[in-house]
This record gives C-alpha cells, structure tokens and sequence, in this order.
C-alpha cells in the first residue's frame, strides 16, 4: 500500500508559490492563512478590498472583518488613508507575505502620518494619552485602521460568529451578557435549517418589510422559510407552460 497522503498536480501557470512558514505560522488561525493566501495569489497591483472579499466567499461582513484584523494586528497587513486626485479619502491597504519587523511598521507609520486625515490622528491620539506609559499597538492599528476595537461578539463559540456576526451587521443590534445563551441557541437552530451568512441580510430586509421590525435573532428565522418556500414556487412555475 502506498505511504504517500498528500497529493499534488504538477502545474507549469495559474499557480501560486507561497512561503512554508506563512502557511505554518501557528501565530495565525486557518481562517486568516487561507485569506492571506488568497490575497497574495492576485497581481502586484491589485487593491484590496473588504467587498470583494465578502463576495469571493460564503463568510459574512464580519466574519472577513475580524480575519482583516488579526491579519493587521499579526503584522501581515498594513491599512493606510490617503487622498485621491480629486481629494476624496480612500483606503490602501499593503500585503506582505512575511510579517512586518518593527522598524518597518515604524517606517510605515511615519509616512502615514503625513497624509492621514485629522480625524484619523486624533483617534490615534486619544489612545496614547489616554496611557502614555503603556501602549497598545494593537489599538493603535485598529484606530489607525478606523475599525472599532471591541467584538461584539467577543467570548462566542467559533462556529455561531459567522452566522451572528451577519445579523449584528445587517441589524445593528448587538447583543448583551444576558442574552448570550439565546443568540447561540438561535445560531445553532440557523445552522440546523442550512442557513449561510450570505442569507442573513436578505432575511433581516424580508423580515424588515413584512412584519414591521426586528428587534432580535427570533425575528427572522421565520423569514428563511417563507424565502425557501417562495424560491421553491418560483422554480416550479417556470416549469409549467401557460395555455393559450
């Protein structure tokens, strides 16, 4: 019997050499190594962009936000504001396929500082004073980044993230302590009915015009039936002919 278990083609284009220890950084979870793999597969001068991103995979808006971040924070990518010829502000961010020394994030930061915007600054600003003595590099990025710095969803099992970080996105209602255990149950009971991120939104917008308002998770399980139930007539009525 044959002791090989990994298998590969031998390609001559359309392939991608990525670095053994990029791959392997236990630093990093397989979600954030697969999206960094991704990007790094695109050409030099492709420009990042957190939509398309949500729009090449069934992961929700905030399930790639929170890969974004750790891919930030682990020095993998670097996100900067600049202003375009017609002066409006616009995100650049830098892939890299090795982690960033110190000194180069240094160098980094200090050409950002001459073309962020005021707001941006200040924000970066409020942090070091608010602890001059100890400062968390992981908050000044995500300040840098104009993302918020506290999770929502922070403490929640992995496999319900995806699914509520959707809904918090669509909604913006955000859960509390007291109603964790609900909002997992409710998770769990979406991934039962083979609900996917993708569909969230669409059944918080159905469930927004049909019954007036959602106030949380509950308020649009019945939803996804009634769409399924609706899609499935749609496939068969295109099916049936219409007599003269």
């Amino acid at each position: 019997m044959s002791e090989q278990y990994i298998f590969r083609q031998i390609l001559e284009r359309e392939y991608t050499v990525i670095r053994n220890a990029l791959i392997r950084d236990k630093n990093l979870t397989f979600e954030a190594r697969g999206l960094l793999g991704y990007l790094l597969s695109q050409p030099p001068d492709w420009e990042t962009s957190k939509q398309d991103l949500v729009n090449q995979s069934p992961a929700g808006e905030y399930a790639v936000g929170q890969i974004l971040k750790e891919l930030e924070a682990a020095n993998y990518i670097f996100r900067r504001k600049s202003r375009t010829k017609e002066g409006k502000w616009r995100w650049e961010t830098y892939v890299f396929d090795q982690p960033l020394s110190e000194e180069a994030m240094n160098e980094l930061e200090k050409t950002s500082d001459e073309i962020l915007g005021p707001e941006i600054l200040a924000r970066t600003k409020a942090i070091k004073e608010k602890n001059p003595s100890k400062v968390d590099k992981d908050k000044l990025s995500a300040a840098a980044a104009g993302i918020g710095q506290n999770d929502p969803l922070e403490g929640y099992p992995v496999h319900v993230k995806d699914l509520l970080g959707a809904f918090v996105s669509a909604s913006e209602i955000k859960p509390t302590k007291r109603n964790k255990a609900f909002w997992i149950q409710t998770a769990n009971e979406w991934r039962e009915m083979g609900v996917m991120p993708q569909d969230i939104k669409p059944m918080y917008d159905y469930a927004v015009e049909n019954y007036g308002g959602v106030a949380k998770p509950t308020g649009i399980t019945s939803a996804f039936h009634q769409m399924r139930t609706a899609r499935k007539d749609s496939k068969q009525m295109k099916g049936l002919r219409v007599a003269d």
